[in-house]
């Protein structure tokens, strides 16, 4: 079974939207007709609980949903705002479930929810399909159908795309997937000698310990650490190749921004005794990973397409930065 789509997801589907806010988009599910173990290999004809295929289209952001149903494991990618996708998105979802589960599709339905929070009206717009269970909305905004009333949590780890090898190579990969540890510096956009500027001009004053440089780049300010949900965000991310622009740098060559990086923030990702860091640019939209200690070059890409996930991102972490606060979701320039 091929997939289209191929990006990590370590985002468990768990949590709720913020109260009283409005969860409106179209569901679109494929029922399929095995139930499969990712974490384990496993693929057999379903039994009462099927696999699922789905992908939630809101206002601003579109998902794809895999569920297994065997050990209740959920895959999670995003991808992207609906408006840059090239064709009507729900077409869009339709004909990538046929196209490549074709073969172990059950049934194929289409489901549109005004307010997906409200459970007694999306129970209705289940039923009206013959489906059971329930829908689940996660903390990110994105509704998927549970077939069963289970507890569907991230498991596994799907392999990334041998083009993010290529990039970043598979040690960085593995440091990002299973990041537990996040540090978070505000940067300086010019890079500097490895003693970065020995007096800070801005007036913070950084706590001991704090490097003197990330990549080159001055620390100007440090935030509280983070824990495994923003690494996990990060990871997905930075990992999903729907973040990045065809045409542009990582993967595309026919455009070529006229910008240098010039990050205004950095996180840099424990796993295990090893980091990387992920920095980030909002003039050009660019984001630049590299490893800790490492030898190889800022590996730079082009994150157009995630720009306000990755502001959403920053802003949760920074929110009492002044350059932070006055990101926008969109470049005004």
């Amino acid at each position: 079974m091929a997939f289209l789509i191929s990006a990590l997801c370590l985002l468990a589907a768990s949590g709720g939207p913020v109260a009283g806010a409005v969860v409106k988009g179209t569901l679109v599910v494929g029922v399929l007709k095995i139930e499969s173990s990712y974490a384990h290999n496993v693929e057999q004809p379903a039994g009462r609980v099927p696999d699922t295929i789905q992908m939630w289209i809101g206002p601003d952001r579109a998902w794809r949903i895999r569920t297994h149903a065997i050990d209740h494991d959920i895959h999670v990618y995003s991808l992207g705002q609906p408006k840059q996708m090239k064709r009507e998105p729900t077409d869009f979802a339709r004909d990538h479930i046929k196209k490549h589960y074709g073969d172990v599709l059950r049934s194929l339905v289409v489901l549109r929810f005004d307010d997906a929070s409200n459970a007694l009206a999306s129970r209705r717009v289940l039923s009206s399909q013959g489906l059971d269970g329930t829908l689940e909305v996660a903390k990110d905004g994105f509704a998927f159908w549970n077939p069963d009333d289970g507890v569907y949590q991230t498991k596994s780890e799907p392999e990334a795309p041998t083009t993010f090898e290529r990039w970043l190579g598979r040690k960085t990969i593995g440091v990002l997937q299973t990041g537990t540890k996040v540090e978070v510096f505000v940067l300086g956009p010019m890079p500097v000698g490895p003693r970065g500027y020995l007096d800070d001009n801005t007036g913070n004053h950084l706590p001991p310990g704090t490097p003197a440089t990330v990549q080159r780049y001055p620390v100007r300010r440090v935030a509280a650490n983070q824990g495994r949900r923003v690494a996990q965000e990060i990871a997905r991310l930075v990992l999903d190749e729907h973040s990045y622009d065809p045409r542009a740098n990582p993967f595309g060559r026919s455009i070529v921004k006229g910008c240098a990086l010039a990050p205004l923030v950095a996180f840099r990702v424990w796993a295990k005794g090893s980091a990387v860091d992920v920095l980030l640019c909002f003039n050009c939209d660019q984001v630049g990973v590299a490893d800790v200690g490492g030898t190889r070059d800022i590996a730079v890409g082009d994150i157009d397409p995630v720009r306000p996930a990755f502001v959403r991102l920053v802003k949760s972490v920074l929110a009492d930065v002044p350059e932070v606060a006055k990101l926008s979701a969109s470049r005004t320039d």
